[in-house]
This record gives C-alpha cells, sequence and structure tokens, in this order.
C-alpha cells in the first residue's frame, strides 16, 4: 500500500480541514495517510505563545493584520528532537511523497531530503489560496525534489483547479433554504464580521453566528443561533484512535448550555453552511472550500491579507461571491444571493479532476 504523508498548520483552519478531506479521498482510494500539524512539533514554550496569538488576533483584527505581514519562517520554533525522531521514523517507512498544505513544513523536509540524499522525494505544493500563501512565501523548497503545484482555485489563471470534496451531499435548492446568513470569522474568529450582525438582522435575515466566543448584538431574535469553538480541541491533538479530527461546533442555547457536535467525515460548521444563503465572512481558504462545495455564496468582508484579498477577487469575478458594500446597495436583496448560488451550482457541474486524482498520479 502506497504510503503518503499530509502536512499542514492550524493557522486559519483551512489548509488543516482541506488536508484532513484530502486524507479521506485517499483513504477511500485504497491509500495509507498520515497527517501531521506543524505546531504539535513545537516546543512548548512556543505553542504557548501561539495560542496567544490566536486570543490577541482573535480580540483585535488590526493587530491580526499586522502579524500577517511580520509573518516569519517556523525555524526556531520546532521541538528539534521531536522532529529528528520523526525523520527518523520517516526514513525507516521510506516516505517520498508528502502533500504539503503549508510552506511551514519546507524547513522540515529540506532537513529530510538532506538526509536521504539518494531517494526520489516529491513534493505536491497543495494550493488552499488563489495565489501562494504566506507560509510558501517565508520559506524556500528544498533542492533536488520532484515538485507539482495542485491548485484548488487560481487567481492568475482566473479559473477553479482541482476539487476537493466536502462529502455532505449535493447542494439544497436555494428555495429550500430559509433566509438565514452564517456569519464567521474563520477558524481564529478573525475579521469585521461581528460589527455587521446587526445591520444583517435588521435586514431581515436570520443569522448563525459562528466564533470563539460568538459575539451578542443589537436585534438578535428568537431565530438567530450563536455557536462557540470547543476550548479543549486543539488540531494538533489526535483522538483515541491516533487519528487527527474535525473542529466540533457549540450551539450556545438560550439557557446558556452549549451542545457541541461534530462529524467524522467534514466539519460541523459546514452543515450550516450547506443551509443558509450565504456566508457573511472574510476569503480564507476555508470559507471557499465551503462555498464551493455547498453552492453557497460569500458575502465578502476585509481580507486577512494579500492571499486572502486575492481569493475574494476571484470569487467575485467567478460570480460566486459579492463585497458586502456592494451588496448593501442592493438593499441585501437575497435574489442577488440566488444568482450567485446557481453560478456555484453550475462549476460544480463542471467536469473537474478531483484533487485525489492528481495526488497519486
Amino acid at each position: 500500500m502506497t504510503q503518503l504523508t499530509a502536512l499542514t498548520s492550524a493557522v486559519g483552519l483551512g489548509s488543516y480541514v482541506a488536508a484532513l478531506l484530502h486524507r479521506a479521498q485517499l483513504r477511500d482510494a485504497g491509500y495509507q495517510v498520515d497527517v501531521e500539524v506543524v505546531e504539535g512539533w513545537f516546543t512548548g514554550e512556543h505553542l504557548e505563545r501561539h495560542l496567544m496569538h490566536q486570543k490577541a488576533f482573535h480580540r483585535d483584527f488590526r493587530l491580526a493584520l499586522a502579524g500577517r505581514r511580520m509573518a516569519g519562517s517556523v525555524e526556531g520554533r520546532l521541538d528539534d528532537g521531536r522532529v529528528d525522531r520523526l525523520l527518523t521514523t520517516w526514513r525507516e517507512d521510506g516516505r517520498a511523497r508528502f502533500l504539503v498544505w503549508s510552506g511551514y513544513w519546507l524547513p522540515v523536509l529540506e532537513r529530510y531530503t538532506a538526509s536521504v540524499p539518494d531517494a526520489r522525494i516529491e513534493l505536491d505544493l497543495c494550493r488552499i489560496d488563489a495565489v501562494e500563501s504566506h507560509s510558501f512565501r517565508v520559506h524556500r523548497e528544498p533542492t533536488g525534489v520532484v515538485l507539482r503545484e495542485l491548485w484548488l482555485w487560481n487567481w492568475e489563471r482566473r479559473a477553479l483547479g482541482r476539487r476537493l470534496l466536502v462529502p455532505a451531499g449535493a447542494p439544497l435548492p436555494f428555495a429550500e433554504r430559509a433566509p438565514r446568513l452564517v456569519a464567521h470569522g474563520g477558524g481564529w474568529g478573525l475579521g469585521t464580521y461581528a460589527e455587521v450582525l446587526t445591520e444583517l438582522s435588521r435586514a431581515g435575515y436570520a443569522l448563525d453566528v459562528l466564533g470563539p466566543d460568538s459575539p451578542d448584538w443589537d436585534g438578535r431574535g428568537p431565530l438567530d443561533r450563536r455557536y462557540v469553538s470547543d476550548p479543549e480541541w486543539h488540531p494538533w491533538v489526535r483522538n483515541a484512535g491516533g487519528d487527527l479530527t474535525f473542529p466540533p461546533l457549540g450551539e450556545v442555547r438560550p439557557d446558556g448550555e452549549v451542545r457541541y457536535r461534530s462529524h467524522l467525515e467534514f466539519p460541523a460548521a459546514h452543515v450550516n453552511v450547506r443551509e443558509a444563503m450565504a456566508v457573511v465572512s472574510k476569503p480564507g481558504g476555508g470559507t471557499l472550500l465551503d462555498s464551493l462545495a455547498a453552492a453557497t455564496p460569500v458575502v465578502l468582508l476585509s481580507p486577512w491579507g494579500e492571499p486572502e484579498a486575492k481569493n475574494g477577487a476571484l470569487w467575485e469575478e467567478l460570480g460566486f461571491g459579492i463585497d458586502f458594500e456592494r451588496w448593501r446597495k442592493t438593499g441585501f436583496d437575497h435574489r442577488v444571493l440566488e444568482e450567485l448560488h446557481h453560478r456555484l451550482l453550475m462549476a460544480g457541474k463542471q467536469d473537474i479532476d478531483p484533487l485525489v486524482a492528481q495526488a497519486v498520479a
């Protein structure tokens, strides 16, 4: 059985979720796949610092933007002793094919390739953004390896790339969707989504608000729902069976009780996205993944850095999303969302090769 290794990161969760979906499709195709999260190989000090940054960025989007601009190399944050043991395991297993969802792994792969100079090492650079992501920009690829670039969507070509499926069923017809929107800020709860909730409520939409602490807002009605992240769940922590899992989602009940749900095959939040008329969010890669799979358009808020800006520009150009200000000028007309939904449905019927086919070619 062919052994593949998917390498990802917990930053934003988009590349993490994509790696787990990729793992599932490859396993279904008969391949053995391991997934590693780079933060799980940090020293204890740097892991604690990472969690502190996550909380600080959630509280202050301007700080998050500054932090993104100053993003640096992962080198110096890793626990070298544990990483050496990981590389030993890879050598003993003869690992040679890596699915790289985060560029933060490139320094580790450089160390690995140097330790197996006669091996043919193949790296699939898996792109969750429409342009090169920050983690790839701050690290160089190892020399002497076979490189492939696998794009889910691409700004330069103004087109979709390989398809990564979310096994949650076919998109729901727009007529069967309630006038409900999902508002969130990605896995870290970043962005300006909390600032538009009152306006959207007054426009007549019920809201599902997802975030680390799910903010309250003026005008919240009985059909609105608030969801929070599970503070006990971390992307790098494995379950009892040794697998990494999709993030659970907790609904905050009127009495304050939080009821968590999770799915084995896809993120729990995708259920909300699939039933909504639109997602109101910054255009992270995970948001685009949900949008395309569910044929749910994105109402685009301020991006977290230049790659997300290009994501949003591409979604507008392809007719899959609309800038918040432009939608506001229509009076938040649901018919605009329906038109975008139908364009997403048409895109879902295009003859696009699944990512799994390219990954094992």
